[in-house]
């Protein structure tokens, strides 16, 4: 008998979706281009541009990041040119390090103006916003979100008209019937590497809901390939800092994908730089199927793609090390759109058998938000430790399995497929249906947690964490039964049914007797507890300064900037007031030092606690400076001018709300990291908290 759910009637909700396909007459013409960035001069950008010129490219994408400063900008083209010829296409869009800001690493404009556009009719600005079409094939979309060019930062937020520039491109190339659509730029919001959030989830979404088959991008020194991702049934967006897995259509380990059902990220920031570390264990992980960075496998090199009207494959070209990766995205019926962003069609990594046993919950948010998802599972034998959720119809989700469980025992889990990657969710306000299937036998469920508190871990029936758990829809009464290594056989009859229902039910197995039934005590007919989305508070500096073992009399109070280095010894102190009524009595959910770096550094940086609060910025110097405490509170892996940095200190703030808290960020790496400070006109540094 199987032993984690019964009978259950599922309810279904029919989608119809019009759209129009148009497709190309037959062709044969194939061609290959390169994309990259962070390139800088030297014996790896060497290596990569001698690459390029090899590997029979009909032209080559630069993503942002050129010179570095290492060469002027005329003196740069010229060396792009001498490895691959006067006339070869490098088509080139701006990065962080030529928005004009340093004089010395080159201006956009001045690039574009010697390494020109060679690929026929181009719309909008060369080198900072374009796109243009190539052999009717496909759509090449350029842009500069978030590049901070000295008459203002670039932004592609909804609503704004670069958002309508990109969204009008994507479009239009739809309408023309062009097979393909590949949007490029430099900086990057999902990523396990050293970078963050820069170019607006609001950009992203577009590109996903879209349906974009490709995002290029550079900015973060090393190579990511995500998986393929689309907005549908259990994800509404795909958020930054966290991971749904409803938003992962194709988890492929083949890596062959289908056109139209998604959208697939690549970080292609090594072609001379290299390498940030990238983080398997990073929060946006589960959205990647692969990463490589870290200075102890280093790779430099590039992407190469090979298109046709049917096909789209990808090959990673190492130049430095000997990585390799490679996809291929199949257009098997030639379409020259893309499936409109409405359709509900998915392919689904779990397809769990249509016999399987389940039970359809109900689950009422008078607030919507990004829930982590627990549930209180118990196994019958230590083999069986999963089971499959589905939200709104969306595609099942495999939680727990490989979560080492202990027998006979209720624990909490709040991993899916084995790994360490926590269940999130975004969900809106409002009604949703909750479906647990059966993945294997001898598993039982009796508790199901929605929680907006992102840290809190629920312990015994799990009232200690602030959460919604579903409750039985008042039309259907299916009830979960928890495991039992020799179940007792009961007449005990099946859930009842509103008579106004006609739905199908599951099929029941019928080798074996019914069990008992026995209600969970957290899936009642009691309302959703209501709550309220957490609030954001901005805490700035009340002081922030840095000491310097070159200047041991120097005091650094007035200084637009902060430093941090190894030699010589640079500390930057910043002093916090948290103090703050909207903090006071209020659940931390988290918090996060937020910096802004105005140089370059591949050096870790150390943040750590400072007990005296007592320092003022217009009196310490390193002479008579706080003494630092050797326990680190977090760290990061250096990053470029223009980068916001972030580090999570939810712990430290919620032991120390209400009163001054001191920090410090030091470094062992000669090569230093600058932020700006609360004496600069913008970017200061700050603390962001959101607290319930």
């Amino acid at each position: 008998m199987r032993n984690l759910l019964l009978c259950i009637i599922s309810l279904f909700a029919l989608f119809l979706t019009v759209g129009f396909f148009f497709r190309p007459s037959a062709q044969t013409n194939s061609f290959s281009f390169g994309m990259g960035g962070d390139f800088g001069v030297g014996s790896e950008a060497n290596a990569t541009l001698d690459k390029i010129a090899q590997s029979n490219l009909s032209f080559f994408l630069a993503v942002g990041d050129l010179s570095y400063g290492d060469a002027t900008e005329s003196d740069w083209c010229t060396y792009v040119k001498q490895r691959l010829g006067s006339t070869f296409s490098f088509e080139i869009v701006s990065g962080n390090h030529e928005d004009g800001d340093v004089p010395r690493e080159g201006f956009i404009d001045n690039f574009a103006a010697c390494l020109p556009h060679r690929l026929g009719t181009l719309t909008a600005t060369y080198g900072r916003e374009y796109y243009f079409d190539y052999q009717g094939l496909a759509r090449f979309i350029m842009i500069s979100p978030s590049i901070d060019y000295v008459s203002g930062t670039w932004d592609y937020s909804k609503g704004t008209s670069r958002y309508n520039f990109v969204s009008q491109a994507i479009d239009s190339a739809r309408q023309a019937g062009i097979s393909w659509v590949f949007v490029g730029m430099h900086k990057n919001c999902i990523t396990t590497g050293n970078k963050s959030c820069e170019i607006t989830e609001d950009l992203m979404n577009l590109l996903i809901s879209k349906r974009v088959d490709v995002v290029f991008q550079g900015h973060d020194h090393n190579y990511q390939r995500s998986k393929q991702l689309a907005i549908g049934s259990g994800c509404q967006s795909v958020l930054a800092g966290q991971f749904n897995p409803s938003c992962v259509v194709n988890n492929s380990s083949t890596s062959s994908y289908q056109k139209g059902a998604g959208t697939i990220f690549v970080i292609s920031g090594n072609a001379g730089k290299c390498c940030y570390n990238v983080v398997s264990s990073d929060t946006e992980a589960g959205y990647f199927a692969t990463i490589v960075g870290n200075k102890s496998t280093r790779t430099n090199g590039f992407t190469k793609f090979t298109l046709s009207a049917t096909r789209l494959d990808e090959q990673v070209i190492s130049s430095v090390g000997t990585y390799s990766d490679s996809f291929s995205i199949v257009n098997e019926e030639g379409l020259s759109g893309t499936p409109p962003p409405t359709s509900t069609s998915t392919t689904c990594q779990n397809n769990p058998p249509l016999d399987a046993a389940s039970v359809t919950l109900s689950l009422t948010l008078s607030s919507g938000g990004n829930f982590k998802i627990w549930t209180r599972l118990m196994s019958g034998v230590t083999s069986a430790d999963s089971y499959y959720l589905q939200v709104d119809g969306g595609c099942p989700i495999n939680v727990g399995d490989g979560a080492t469980m202990p027998t006979n025992s209720w624990e909490w889990i709040d991993t899916i497929d084995g790994m360490s990657t926590p269940l999130t969710m975004n969900l809106a306000a409002g009604s949703h249906v909750v479906k647990l299937i059966e993945r294997e036998q001898n598993v039982g469920i009796d508790r199901l947690l929605f929680t907006l508190d992102q840290a809190c871990v629920p312990t015994g029936t799990g009232g200690n964490c602030l959460a919604v758990t579903p409750s039985i829809s008042p039309l259907i009464s299916p009830t979960l039964i928890p495991p039992s290594v020799n179940p007792t056989p009961s007449s005990t009859p099946l859930p009842t049914q509103n008579p106004s229902l006609t739905p199908t039910p599951s099929r029941i197995p019928t080798d074996t007797p019914i069990p008992t039934l026995r209600p969970s005590p957290s899936l009642t007919l009691t309302p959703a507890p209501t709550f309220s989305l957490p609030e954001k508070v901005v805490i700035i500096p009340e002081d922030d300064t840095y000491v310097s073992s070159d200047a041991k009399s120097r005091n650094f109070g007035k200084s637009e900037k902060i430093a941090v280095d190894g030699s010589p010894v640079q500390i930057a102190y910043l002093k916090f007031n948290l103090n703050n009524p909207g903090l006071v009595g209020r659940t931390i959910i988290s918090a996060r030092l937020k910096l802004k770096v105005t140089n370059e550094s591949e050096g870790i940086q150390q943040v750590k606690a400072v007990t005296d609060t007592s320092w003022k910025e217009n009196e310490i110097t390193y002479l008579n400076r706080p003494e630092v405490s050797s326990a680190k509170l977090g760290e990061f892996n250096g990053g470029d001018r223009g980068d916001s940095i972030e580090v999570v200190l939810t712990n430290y703030v919620s032991s120390h709300v209400g009163r001054f808290i001191s920090i410090a960020i030091d470094s062992s790496s000669k090569n230093g990291l600058d932020f700006k400070s609360k004496e600069a006109r913008s970017d200061r540094p700050k603390l962001i908290i959101y607290v319930q």
